[in-house]
């Protein structure tokens, strides 16, 4: 039915906006986790344990052990389209998303906004300092960024992993590697729940994706339907 490309537009658009916004935001593990667009060696596979058998996002948290290892890199030549089709097998997912999308009435699809990611960006340009200036120096640059990345990481226990990278690095590369380690794409979505439940609230899809584009593309005109929005994050992800 129409209804249901018109959503999936919107949820496409937002696996896209969403992987792109933390690739933006420097995060070195901005891949999509969609089960049906990533493969595995079988040895990579074994090694982690295979996947758990959760009903739904076994796929994510799969991804969260294999991207740090290395050698995972993206095929750009090749495009998964996800299907509109929607389904109750799963708690959460494409199939169930769309389910949800149609029995709403407004016309929004509501996500986190391109701020947060500008926020996270923010932050993770501090990261060398982690490694190299004390305590005092640190929080002391963290207060200049939003308050929710200093509530967040106070809560998280920030010191601790950062003292653990410290003392288990031998330089910065493999602090930083330690850094994001735990500072993982699933931290990173904590943080921006955190800060959506906090009081910046969410944006409609289109608002949001635009917001990015500007940022990733100054200069060109914002596209203006959700459409040609798609298809220039279409593009995108065909460069990285």
């Amino acid at each position: 039915e129409p209804e249901n490309y018109r959503r999936i537009i919107q949820y496409e658009l937002y696996l896209r906006y969403y992987r792109r916004a933390l690739w933006y935001a420097g995060h070195p593990h901005a891949y999509h986790t969609i089960g049906s667009s990533f493969a595995v060696s079988a040895q990579a596979y074994c090694k982690q344990g295979g996947m758990n058998r959760r009903q739904a996002g076994e796929d994510f948290y799969f991804l969260q052990k294999i991207i740090p290892l290395g050698n995972f890199a993206e095929i750009n030549t090749a495009t998964v389209y996800p299907s509109p089709r929607p389904s109750d097998r799963v708690p959460f997912g494409t199939g169930a998303e769309i389910a949800k999308m149609l029995q709403t009435d407004t016309a929004e699809y509501l996500v986190y906004p391109a701020e947060l990611f500008f926020i996270l960006k923010q932050f993770f340009e501090l990261v060398p300092i982690f490694n190299t200036e004390n305590w005092e120096r640190i929080w002391e640059q963290l207060a200049a960024l939003h308050p929710s990345i200093s509530q967040f990481l106070q809560q998280n226990e920030f010191t601790e992993a950062v003292e653990e990278a410290k003392a288990n690095s031998t330089g910065m590369a493999s602090f930083t590697k330690r850094f994001f380690n735990w500072f993982n794409a699933f931290k990173a979505l904590k943080y921006l729940n955190f800060a959506r439940d906090t009081g910046f609230g969410e944006a409609d899809i289109a608002q949001a994706a635009a917001n990015l584009l500007k940022t990733c593309k100054p200069g060109n005109p914002t596209p203006a339907t959700n459409t040609e929005l798609l298809l220039e994050y279409r593009k995108l992800d065909r460069v990285k």
